[in-house]
């Protein structure tokens, strides 16, 4: 199963171009979100960890467009002397959050049997999508490139 997950993870590299033409910035960013929020509770339903692998396959596939598009956005946005700080400031984050994510999930399916906790996960993670489709911010990302116009600090 995961290897799976990397063998989308590879093929979404490879896609990555050809949808970030067809999705823009905030299409591919989204689709992360909703790939997800679709996906995963799927997984629920299916038996075979081969299936499981594929579904995994699916939602590492979006992921790769989608932070090229956020790199991209951010090199555009943050002023040279200020890019260091951001990008250690992100990976912090990020780390952080790599290493808190399986924790509370580990407890969460210690609290709940493990479909109602995937469930649950996916619960958020549709929440999520709805908050990054609605978002005004995220929305502008594809025209100001797709324009032309140069990407201002707001």
């Amino acid at each position: 199963m995961a290897a799976m997950l990397g063998v989308g993870g590879v093929a979404g590299a490879l896609v990555a171009p050809v949808l970030h033409r067809r999705l823009g910035s905030y299409g591919a960013i989204v689709a992360v979100f909703w790939a997800l929020a679709v996906f995963a509770p799927v997984t629920v339903l299916v038996d075979s960890g081969y299936l499981i692998g594929v579904l995994f396959a699916l939602m590492a596939l979006f992921p790769p467009t989608a932070n090229t598009a956020i790199m991209t956005d951010q090199l555009l946005r943050t002023p040279d002397e200020l890019r260091g700080r951001l990008t250690s400031t992100l990976v912090l984050a990020c780390g952080a959050a790599g290493a808190a994510g399986p924790a509370l999930g580990g407890s969460l399916a210690q609290t709940v049997p493990g479909d109602r906790a995937i469930l649950l996960c996916a619960a958020g993670m549709a929440a999520a999508a709805v908050l990054a489709t609605a978002s005004p911010t995220l929305r502008t990302l594809s025209r100001r490139h797709e324009e032309g116009q140069p990407t201002q600090a707001d």
